[in-house]
């Protein structure tokens, strides 16, 4: 997609070239409280939040944690 700017100040338009994509924005946080605690945080529920989740545990586990 070809979108032409115009601005305020500016003699001429330009042109920017926009790709349209999908962003995969993680839905789950974790950070290690202390020994042994782990803080999880599902900022919004998406079709994956439960994995994410999963993944974020079993990677701990597999850490030590």
């Amino acid at each position: 997609m070809l979108l032409t700017i115009g601005r305020r100040g500016v003699a001429d338009p330009f042109d920017v070239k926009v790709i349209r994509d999908v962003i995969k924005v993680p839905s789950v946080r974790s950070r290690e409280l202390m020994d042994g605690y782990l803080w999880l945080r599902a900022s919004q529920f998406q079709k994956d939040t439960g994995l994410e989740a999963i993944d974020i545990l079993q990677k701990a586990l597999a850490e030590g944690l």
